[in-house]
Order: structure tokens, then sequence, then C-alpha cells
């Protein structure tokens, strides 16, 4: 320890441990993950992905590429989910190194769609943006997700997606298409 240190911070990996252990256990069926991202939120992604693992945990978020690919080299054997998505290009990087592509729009979808026809199927998580419908639908949520959103996707929908333009690397311009339940919401789809 630092002697003329004027505060001391102690990473308590039995406690996160105990945690893990009291929230998979609430949530079974269900299966308990594990955000980590920004280096397990300054606690260390090392540790604490370890202590993770060993209680059990085999399911695991992180926010980049990059952190995806740096818990890959600790726990080869965990599921791994990008929350930020892709981007233009990466999809060789998630085979590559058996990534989960969390989809937060329809640009992505239809990359990692078409990249799966050419290479073959692979796994992805598709980002759902409920806003506040969540607590309105209850266990409907999943039938009236999928029927609002094929209405709004079918080819025939004359719907519009919102869209917003982002710089991304390089000075790159990107249009990003989303679905947000709530703009497409209707009272009698309750």
């Amino acid at each position: 320890m630092n002697e003329t240190a004027s505060s001391v911070l102690t990473i308590d990996l039995g406690a996160i441990a105990a945690n893990y252990r009291l929230l998979a256990e609430r949530a079974r069926p269900a299966v308990a993950a594990a955000a980590i991202k920004a280096d397990a939120y300054g606690l260390g992604v090392a540790p604490v992905s370890r202590t993770l693992w060993t209680e059990g945990c085999r399911d695991f978020f992180v926010a980049t590429l990059d952190e995806a690919i740096e818990l890959r080299g600790l726990l080869p054997e965990s599921r791994i989910t990008v929350l930020n998505g892709l981007i233009a290009g990466e999809p060789a990087l998630f085979r590559e190194y058996a990534l989960m592509p969390a989809l937060n729009d329809l640009g992505q979808v239809d990359e990692w769609r078409a990249d799966c026809r050419i290479k073959g199927p692979a796994p992805a998580v598709l980002h759902l943006d409920t806003g506040k419908m969540l607590f309105f639908c209850g266990g409907a949520f999943e039938a009236l997700y999928a029927q609002v959103f094929e209405r709004v996707t079918s080819p025939t929908s004359r719907v519009k997606l919102p869209t917003e333009t982002v710089i991304v690397d390089e000075g790159r311009v990107e249009i990003r298409e989303w679905f947000t339940l709530r703009h497409h919401f209707r009272q009698e789809d309750l």
C-alpha cells in the first residue's frame, strides 16, 4: 500500500461473486449475464470477468468491438455480445472472434443478413428500443413487437423510419435508420 495515498479503493471480488450468484438464482430459469463495459466499469475487466466465469456466468455484454476482442482473449469459451453493433465492414471480425453483434438499426440487420447469406448463419442480438412501452405491454410485448415490426418493415409498408446522420471513423458519413416501438404503436394493438 502507498503510505502517502489519501484514499484507497478496494475491489471486493467476493462481493461481485456473491451478487452474481444471488442474481443468477433469482433469474432462474432465465440466464443471468454480466455487462462489463468500460473495463468492467473501472473495476478491471480481467479480475471481474474471471470471477464471474468461476461463478458460472457464460454470457457477457460489452460496448465495443475492442472490448469484446480483449474479453475473448480472457474467456475463450464465453458468449459475448457487442452492444454498439456493427460498423460497416465489421462482420468478418465478429466471425473471427465468435462475437454476437447487437443489431441496432435496419442497416445493421441488412448487413448481418447479407453476410449470413454468403458465409452461413451466425448468431446476433436484435436491440429493441421499446421506449416506455414495456411497462404497458408486459408479457404480450413479444407478440406486439412482432406485429408492429412486421407492419413497419414489410415491403409494402409506406412507413418511413426515423433516420440520423452519423459521422463515423475517417470522416465517413453514415445514415442510420431505426425502429422505435413508441413511434409505431397503436392503442388497439394492446
